[in-house]
């Protein structure tokens, strides 16, 4: 019988946004990729509305499948926050790649 108030209080705030501001990180970037997923392949020169749009689609959403796995069974072994704190650290590479070199090719 806490609910939604409990979680604000002084001995859950911290927790409480702490796990909101790391969700927040991790699925805005996934959202924005899957959203965006076609608009970025075109910009790497994919031509959108074909066969290797779709490719290019489903080919991220299998990366960031075989990606969980390895870190489902790493979280058993090393604990949850450097996990999360090393997936953090490994995804800010890419996308700040990206970020400074927007016309970089597909390979990249």
């Amino acid at each position: 019988p806490g609910g939604l108030r409990l979680l604000m209080t002084p001995p859950y705030r911290r927790r409480t946004l702490f796990c909101g501001l790391f969700f927040l990180c991790q699925v805005g970037p996934l959202f924005a990729m899957l959203t965006f997923g076609p608009q970025i392949l075109s910009s790497f020169g994919m031509p959108g509305g074909t066969v290797m749009e779709t490719l290019g689609t489903g080919l991220i959403s299998v990366v960031f499948l075989l990606g969980c796995y390895p870190a489902l069974r790493l979280i058993d072994t090393r604990g949850r926050r450097p996990v999360i704190i090393w997936s953090f650290a490994l995804m800010t590479v890419p996308l700040a790649l990206l970020g400074v070199w927007p016309t970089a090719p597909a390979a990249v």
